[in-house]
């Protein structure tokens, strides 16, 4: 849960998240919101348990949903209210500040430039993100969202193509997994795992990275498109770490959650 206070015009916000930590790529939040099932199962669990990592990749997808798609979106937003947590999109950037921690600084996943932005648009009210589906829907806020949206995939793939086109042999590949430094271990293995398969780099797997790696690295349950779920299998994480479900495993992922609230928080 985020939590501002305002102090002689200053803002301190702490964000402490409830486990386990779950996050949606764009697909999985559509098809929660709208499976009336699966919506009811999920909220339920939510009551007692859970919070909801969100990023600006989920923002600028939302943004180009309309119509009742996005009513969806929104109320199954509302449903979740504040017990969410902004995650970090920028995984170098989440590497740079795994490097610089120290006690008492912020957990390095936290987004603090989405709160930033996002405040200011809120601070008389709930910090709930069903703002953000109003938000993205502005005439000015839509377009330049769709506009970035489509930058960012151009310029995610070129890295993408880059990476294939080196020599697998020049990847330093993390032999062991650091949890004070989890990002760089699932970033140079994803990376290496691009270089050695054959499959077509798409301005959607540019989109489906920027889902994937921080979420893995800091995620308890992640929900993502099925060739980057398969990849997310394939990185040798410890066995007390994220969970990855694809599309066709939405079911066995509410039947964990369900497990959870029998059971109390555990990956095991």
């Amino acid at each position: 849960m985020i939590t501002v206070t305002v102090k002689d015009e200053t803002h301190d916000v702490v964000a402490i998240p409830r486990p386990p930590l779950i996050y949606l790529d764009h697909w999985a939040l559509r098809c929660l919101s709208s499976n009336g099932s699966f919506r009811e199962k999920f909220i339920e669990f939510f009551k007692k348990y859970g919070t909801f990592l969100f990023s600006w990749t989920n923002v600028l997808e939302v943004a180009e949903n309309s119509g009742t798609s996005l009513d969806a979106i929104q109320s199954f937003l509302t449903e979740i209210g504040e017990q969410w947590f902004p995650i970090e999109w920028n995984a170098f950037e989440v590497i740079r500040r795994e490097k610089e921690f120290t006690l008492g600084n912020n957990n390095p996943c936290l987004a603090s430039g989405f709160l930033e932005a996002y405040y200011p648009h809120i601070s008389d009210g709930p910090l709930s993100l069903s703002t953000v589906c109003d938000l993205t829907q502005d005439s000015e806020i839509k377009p330049a969202c769709c506009q970035h949206l489509e930058y960012v995939k151009a310029e995610t793939r070129k890295t993408l193509i880059y990476w294939r086109s080196e020599d697998p042999k020049s990847v330093d590949i993390p032999k062991y997994f650091d949890p004070d430094s989890p990002t760089i271990y699932v970033v140079e293995r994803l990376r290496y795992l691009i270089q050695k398969e054959s499959f077509k780099i798409e301005a959607n797997d540019a989109l489906d990275f920027l889902h994937a790696v921080v979420p893995i690295a800091y995620g308890d349950f992640v929900l993502l498109d099925k060739h980057w779920a398969d990849l997310a299998r394939k990185l040798k994480l410890p066995s007390d770490r994220v969970k990855v479900y694809s599309p066709k495993h939405v079911e066995k992922f509410l039947e964990n959650l369900e497990r959870v609230e029998r059971s109390g928080w555990t990956m095991n």
